[in-house]
C-alpha cells in the first residue's frame, strides 16, 4: 500500500503541475489578444478556452481531493487501489487505448488553448479534433461496459 501511497503523490505532483500550466496559459489568455480575425470569433475562442480550462481545472480538483482523502485515510486508499486494479476496468480501458487515449487528450486540450494565441485555423481544427476524440472515448467507453456487463 505504500508503493501506492508513493504512486499518488506522484500524481498529486504532476497534476499541480499541470494545473500550473492551464493558469499561466489562463491569465495569458486574458491579457494577450488572440488569433481571431474577427471580434466575434475571438470572444468565442476566448470563451471556449476558459471553458476547457473551467473543466480541466474542476477534473483536476475533484482527482486531488479524491487522491489527499485516500492518502489521509487507508480504507479509501484500500478502496481507491481496488477501483484502479480492477480486472474488468483495466481491461476495457485496455481496449479503448489504455493512458495514451487519456495522454492524447489531455496534449489536445493544452495545444487547443495555446493555439488561440497563434492561429485561428489552428485552434479550431484542435477543438475539432479534440470533441471527437473525447466522443469516441465516451462511445468506446459505453460499448465496452455494455459489451462487458
Amino acid at each position: 500500500m505504500e508503493q501506492f501511497k508513493g504512486v499518488l503523490q506522484k500524481r498529486l505532483l504532476g497534476m499541480g503541475t499541470y494545473a500550473a500550466g492551464l493558469v499561466l496559459l489562463a491569465v495569458m489568455s486574458f491579457m494577450r489578444p488572440n488569433a481571431g480575425k474577427t471580434e466575434q470569433i475571438s470572444a468565442f475562442m476566448t470563451g471556449m478556452n476558459a471553458g476547457l480550462f473551467a473543466v480541466m481545472a474542476i477534473v483536476l480538483v475533484v482527482s486531488a481531493v479524491r487522491y489527499l482523502a485516500a492518502l489521509k485515510d487507508e480504507d479509501k486508499c484500500k478502496a481507491l487501489y481496488i477501483y484502479e486494479n480492477d480486472e474488468r476496468r483495466l481491461h476495457i480501458k485496455a481496449k479503448m487505448g489504455g493512458e495514451a487515449l487519456q495522454w492524447v487528450l489531455l496534449a489536445l486540450a493544452s495545444a487547443t488553448v495555446i493555439a488561440e494565441f497563434f492561429s485561428q485555423t489552428v485552434f479550431f481544427t484542435l477543438l475539432g479534433v479534440l470533441l471527437f476524440t473525447a466522443a469516441v472515448k465516451a462511445v468506446f467507453m459505453i460499448v465496452y461496459n455494455k459489451q462487458l456487463s
